[in-house]
């Protein structure tokens, strides 16, 4: 029995927003006509799908909406869609292929409001070359701190406690230092009284947020960096790029 391909998997839930005009085991071409909400008309791609096994890409067939690699509207260099972490490596079932268009739906949306604001949306991307590991795993510390929202307006450039220098964090990791300073979360007791870092039942999730936070800014600085040192230049396409000031 031969095992279906991705490509396959993803054949047989097609959503009616793509009309297809090709397709065999290894690739599907169409169109996709995403409904956008409040919108006066839908957004509309031509798009090429490959896969090889239980691995799945997808591009622009004519690059014409996102003409160029930008790590910022999650565009690879080889102009393909990030569409999330690590999304599209593994489509065994089904399920899992009704879920890939559905993230391909939404990528395409936001595209949209990209190229309206040129801004891509607040807490819908997920750092850049290894950082991604450490934000993926802050977003998860962060959420179990009931601080999601907050935490994806640090990595946006708000303001944070999450991003103080300050903060120094106890041998073991487990805690921040100064215990008997206020907990940075304002977490506060029964009574009202805020609670001191020792007493936080939070402490451990509070230091490795921090630890997290630190290890994700310093691998997005690297890997603006080494795009920097490779000459890579701003597309153009989004308001405070990282590559701006090496922009012609």
């Amino acid at each position: 029995m031969i095992e279906p391909t991705a490509v396959h998997r993803l054949t047989s839930c097609i959503p009616d927003w793509f009309a297809v005009s090709a397709a065999d085991w290894t690739e599907i071409v169409g169109t996709a006509a995403v409904s956008v909400p409040g919108g006066a008309s839908d957004y509309v791609v031509d798009l090429t799908i490959t896969g090889h096994a239980t691995a799945v890409s997808v591009r622009e067939t004519t690059p014409r909406i996102i003409r160029s690699f930008c790590p910022d509207r999650h565009v690879n260099e080889d102009l393909t869609f990030c569409l999330g972490y690590e999304v599209g490596y593994d489509v065994w079932t089904a399920d899992e292929a009704i879920v890939w268009w559905e993230l391909l739906r939404n990528y395409l949306l936001l595209q949209r409001t990209a190229d309206r604001t040129k801004r891509w949306p607040r807490g819908n991307g997920i750092a850049h070359g290894l950082a991604g590991n450490h934000h993926v795993e802050a977003r998860a510390v962060a959420k179990r701190l009931g601080i999601l929202d907050e935490y994806d307006g640090a990595v946006a450039g708000d303001s944070h406690w999450s991003k103080n220098p300050m903060l120094r964090i106890a041998q073991g990791g487990q805690s921040l230092c100064n215990g008997r300073l206020r907990c940075p979360m304002g977490c506060r007791g029964k009574r009202g009284r805020p609670k001191l870092r020792r007493e936080c039942s939070h402490r451990a999730d509070v230091a490795k947020l921090v630890a997290l936070e630190r290890l994700r800014s310093k691998g997005e600085e690297a890997f603006w960096n080494s795009l920097r040192a490779r000459g890579q230049v701003c597309c153009g396409s989004l308001r405070d790029c990282p590559l701006v000031a090496d922009a012609p």
